[in-house]
């Protein structure tokens, strides 16, 4: 989801091939209409206006698009198409970083192995006309490439900037022993530059946040590291919470109408587990992590009633299934449902 520069909120149906755009012209909170904005494009995800320009994130290429005051398309650009092709995750997110560049995340075509191309289970980087950066990272290969950050698997990265430090999510491999419990998910990692952030070989230990001084990464027990690799070069998280919660999209509540104690939080969507025995489960639910000078300190859950009693977020009695959020101008918290199919307004009324 992203809100235009009319205010007016755009979603992308993925398997659809299509982008939606929700007005709302009276300011009732809902939307008046669904209109198709694109359509035929591959597997579009990640979504942001920038400089005029919706940029859209596809399965194999960034595409931007502008358009004309009655909705029609103006222009249509190809950005990059320096993104390898969608195999096991096919979903791509970007975002613009503070220094002016494209962010593009790009998960693993694996789910427990070593990627032989980089930029699989890692974020590029480009300027915005898909360009690549001087200052990028030097890879195997002649001059700077497209990698900044790898190890990552999924990480789905979205709108986050702590204390200047660009934090993504990951999500934990499955089928790692005990299944159902490691290794635990890696919500919120501060993403450094020509660095491994520890998947496939090593992950962050414990649940909950992890201050600075305390980030370990240890060796993953399912696929041994290559010679020359240690896990204490890795970068650690600096959240982690329990296997297959699946955390997707997140947003900073910092513009959002709610309490000040609030307003300094992240939100994340997880989409719940799929995999779990049904003993284990993890809800799909949206997580508040807390925050304090730009670094967790706790969390709770912030809205959850999605899975039916007894049941897994995946099964097909579950209401929902929560997959981005995002603080709109109207200063509420909008949630996207991709097994409801359905987007919720959550608004402060000023009662608890």
């Amino acid at each position: 989801m992203a809100f235009g520069p009319d205010g007016t909120l755009y979603v992308s149906m993925t398997a659809g091939g299509r982008i939606l755009r929700l007005a709302d012209g009276n300011g009732y909170g809902l939307a008046d209409s669904v209109e198709v904005v694109l359509e035929g494009l591959f597997l579009p995800h990640g979504l942001e206006w920038h400089g005029g320009w919706l940029y859209v994130a596809e399965g194999d290429r960034v595409e931007r698009f502008r358009f004309k005051p009655d909705g029609e398309v103006a222009d249509r650009e190809l950005v990059t198409d320096n993104i390898p092709k969608p195999e096991y995750h096919v979903t791509r997110t970007l975002h613009f970083g503070p220094d002016g560049k494209l962010y593009v995340s790009v998960g693993a075509n694996c789910n427990i192995c070593q990627p032989e191309d980089p930029r699989y289970g890692a974020i590029l980087r480009f300027e915005a006309d898909g360009s690549i950066p001087e200052d990028n990272p030097l890879w195997p290969g002649p001059g700077p490439q497209a990698a900044d950050g790898l190890g990552l698997r999924p990480a789905q990265q979205r709108r986050l900037f702590l204390d200047g430090g660009w934090p993504a999510l990951g999500n934990s491999q499955r089928g790692g022993p005990p299944g159902d419990e490691l290794p635990p998910e890696e919500v919120l990692v501060e993403v450094q530059a020509g660095r491994s952030h520890g998947w496939p070989y090593c992950h962050t230990p414990g649940l909950g946040p992890h201050p600075s001084s305390e980030r370990r990464e240890v060796p993953d027990p399912t696929l041994p590291a290559p010679p020359g690799f240690s896990c204490e070069e890795a970068v650690g998280a600096l959240f982690t919470d329990l296997a297959h919660s699946a955390p997707l999209g997140a947003t900073l509540g910092t513009e959002a109408l709610f309490p000040a104690e609030y307003r300094g939080s992240v939100y994340v969507a997880y989409h719940g587990s799929w995999a779990t025995r049904v003993e284990n489960s993890r809800d799909c639910k949206v997580e508040r992590i807390l925050l304090a000078g730009g670094r967790p300190v706790g969390h709770e859950t912030f809205v959850s009633g999605w899975r039916a009693p007894g049941k897994r977020c995946g099964d097909a009695e579950t209401w929902g299934r929560p997959a981005d959020v995002t603080v709109g101008p109207d200063g509420a918290l909008y949630i996207s449902d991709d097994h409801g199919g359905r987007i919720y307004r959550v608004v402060y009324t000023g009662t608890r």
